[in-house]
């Protein structure tokens, strides 16, 4: 296998003869990434990925190259997932952790499947309703929780107003901006849902997060949460000054249908030049309404399916020609060109991992300064909150400061 790198792009983690190198990819460009020269085609179209040895790299290659020649794509699936758990290779992309995964357990929170079940099941319009009614704590409360304070605002957002909660260190002033936004399918979540994840990020960063509580479908269907989104991020670079934030320093972050808010949010701000991001984590984000790229839920133990990610999409793009828009399906967008350096996290036992990482590829392709990270054993839920995958967006996030510095 030929690798080629960039002089800073990968941080070499093992250069043992025996066992084979390992990168990570942290700011290389397209042409840098780690490739697989000998196959026909490249796993989950990512030229970029984890090898043991080259005896297994070898095995791999060929193994590849067959379903390559048989122009099947779910056999192509199939062989980097049949792989993966038999020689070690591509369990994670770019970013490998060699030790056993230990689950952070004050962070976990299981998934509200709920959020995902079919209308025959539950109305999900009254669902989305009674969540988007809800109340959201007073306006201008703020609350000490050691030495991190939170504060929720109201702001107009697209359709309605918005809630918005602020978490900042206590007495830190010229913090980046982060705005972060959580997961649901877009037709549930809460501000509560993503607490977790912003104190970590704040307190670790340190950061002000700004966490925004977008309008949820069906009672507000697209383009309500992007606009919703772009409405935040505008209120927090001309306000955000009064809470310690620095607009100069902005990036984005989200969960499941919040990574692909945040990544809309990059598409909006490139379009209209008033939002320019810094950088952008996608964790297990939902990219492709027209779910042709998702994994074998069975085989991948997966917390969520093909049918509730349907429902969720029919609730938030009830016209059909929506569903090809770039700020609703980024997947399917032709330009990428422009978007912000991003780094992509993705779940063993989730089926969104493959759109995830295919999306990667066509980053990278784009030119785009693209991370991509896949934890083995872990699902959609936990990826949102897991320990490992915050403290990754923290380095990414740190790494893109200092660049830009």
């Amino acid at each position: 296998m030929h690798e080629t790198h960039a002089e800073k792009g990968f941080e070499i983690l093992d250069d043992r003869r025996d066992r084979g190198t390992r990168h990570v990819e942290r700011f290389g460009c397209a042409s840098k990434a780690v490739r697989i020269d000998d196959a026909g085609e490249h796993l989950h179209g990512l030229k970029a990925v984890h090898y043991h040895s080259p005896k297994e790299f070898g095995h791999t290659a060929r193994h590849a190259k067959r379903c390559a020649a048989r122009k099947k794509r779910t056999t192509l699936f199939r062989c980097a997932e049949l792989c993966c758990p038999i020689i070690g290779i591509y369990s994670e992309v770019c970013r490998t952790h060699n030790s056993l995964i230990q689950t952070y357990p004050g962070a976990l929170r299981r998934f509200d499947m709920e959020a995902f079940k079919p209308s025959g099941s539950r109305d999900v319009a009254d669902d989305a309703a009674q969540n988007a009614d809800a109340p959201t704590g007073s306006m201008g409360s703020g609350v000490a929780a050691g030495d991190l304070l939170t504060t929720d605002v109201m702001i107009e957002g697209f359709a309605q107003q918005i809630a918005l909660r602020l978490y900042r260190p206590a007495g830190a002033s010229g913090l980046p901006i982060l705005l972060y936004f959580h997961g649901g399918g877009f037709v549930r979540g809460t501000l509560d849902d993503a607490d977790v994840a912003a104190r970590n990020l704040s307190t670790r960063l340190p950061a002000l997060v700004v966490s925004v509580g977008y309008s949820l479908a069906p009672k507000y269907p697209f383009p309500a949460a992007p606009e919703d989104a772009y409405r935040a991020a505008l209120w927090s670079m001309t306000l955000g000054r009064a809470f310690g934030g620095d607009a100069k320093r902005v990036v984005a972050a989200g969960h499941d249908a919040g990574g692909q808010i945040a990544n809309v949010l990059a598409f909006i701000g490139r379009d209209r030049g008033d939002v320019r991001l810094v950088a952008q984590a996608l964790f297990a984000p939902m990219l492709d309404p027209s779910l042709t790229r998702l994994g074998d839920e069975r085989r991948l133990g997966s917390d969520i399916t093909a049918g509730e990610c349907a429902a969720c999409y029919r609730a938030y793009l009830p016209d059909a020609a929506q569903r090809v828009h770039p700020y609703a399906a980024p997947l399917e967008s032709m330009r990428l060109a422009g978007l912000p350096p991003t780094l992509i996290v993705t779940a063993q036992n989730d089926v969104l991992h493959i759109e995830a990482e295919k999306y990667a590829s066509r980053l990278i392709d784009a030119g785009v300064r693209t991370q991509v990270v896949r934890y083995p054993r872990i699902s959609h839920a936990q990826i949102a909150n897991y320990e490992a995958a915050l403290s990754e967006a923290v380095r990414f996030f740190k790494g893109c400061f200092e660049a830009g510095a």
